[in-house]
């Protein structure tokens, strides 16, 4: 497979295809001349084509040509799915390389996510870290930890459920009640009231 050039050897009447620069479009042209040249350098060969339909054809030198020439239609073709070959390639590359730098980290963590065993069980708490986004007491406005905040309510709370708290209130009846006054990470106050015989 090559392209015609000085050294090439056409025949009058031969059709030689023309893979345009510009339009990209195959061209047929048939060779109306052959002009050679000899110099001490050696023969130079060079044609006249015809190009365009019976009636309307341009004869024109084929050193004019703006474009490739080929000797067969299947030169032609197996250049031009090469050249595509080669640019698909290119474009496949260039959109991986794309991924790769636009969404790295984002593909990484998916791709840990999907290997995942779908039955295994989570703790919901490890999918969300509260421990170091700071809140505000309403009072004092001390930053305090929310995570610590809830779990001394929880506590506080539990204790007074099982007694542990002293009684701070003998009701009518002759049963004890306990009142704890919490306080909410978001700094509001509950009071809890906790009736135990």
């Amino acid at each position: 497979m090559s392209i015609i050039g000085e050294n090439s050897s056409l025949e009058i009447g031969q059709i030689i295809y023309v893979l345009s620069n510009k339009a990209q479009k195959i061209i047929p042209a048939i060779v109306v001349e052959e002009m050679t040249v000899k110099t001490i350098e050696g023969n130079q060969s060079s044609w006249k084509v015809s190009v365009g339909p019976q009636g309307k054809e341009k004869t024109i030198d084929s050193k004019r040509l703006d474009g490739e020439l080929y000797g067969s239609i299947e030169e032609v073709e197996s250049v031009l799915r090469d050249r595509l070959g080669a640019f698909i390639n290119q474009i496949v590359l260039d959109a991986q390389k794309k991924v790769t730098s636009w969404y790295g980290a984002k593909t990484e963590a998916l791709a840990s996510i999907k290997n995942e065993d779908p039955n295994e069980k989570v703790d919901p708490e490890s999918l969300v870290d509260e421990s170091d986004v700071p809140t505000e007491r309403a009072e004092n406005k001390t930053p305090v930890k929310a995570r610590t905040s809830v779990e001394e309510a929880r506590r506080k709370a539990v204790g007074a459920m099982v007694g542990l708290e002293e009684p701070t209130v003998v009701n009518a009846d002759g049963s004890v009640q306990n009142s704890e006054i919490f306080e909410m990470p978001d700094g509001q106050k509950v009071k809890f009231n906790i009736k135990t015989s």
